[in-house]
């Protein structure tokens, strides 16, 4: 008889693959309360037959989706970059010298002294 082993990690749980009424009912549920209690968290998992810890999941990363939308910016905004060039210190950049080998900007070092 062979012996079964049991390995020190945990094994991974298989994806849970919620249906369209458990999808509208959470995200119905999140647009009331982002953060439900942990209480109602295990009410709605009773309620849609799942696990306690699949609607945990489910909020964490639906909030982290939200963040990840909000940080996107629509579209290109040029007062972006022109917000980053005007904090450089605009005494350290000179227009490049005469008899430099490559044109462009070059970057006055400080003397010191």
């Amino acid at each position: 008889m062979r012996e079964k082993r049991t390995s020190p990690l945990k094994k991974r749980r298989k994806r849970t693959n919620l249906d369209l009424q458990q999808r509208q009912v959470l995200d119905i549920v999140f647009k009331m309360n982002p953060r439900p209690s942990h209480e109602h968290m295990a009410e709605l998992a009773d309620q849609l037959k799942l696990e306690r810890d699949v609607v945990r999941v489910w909020f964490c990363n639906r909030r982290q989706k939200m963040r990840k939308v909000d940080d996107v910016p629509g579209g290109f905004d040029p007062s972006m970059i022109q917000s980053l060039f005007s904090s450089v210190n605009q005494s350290a950049i000179s227009p490049k010298r005469e008899g430099s080998e490559s044109p462009g900007l070059e970057i006055d070092e400080a003397d010191d002294g």
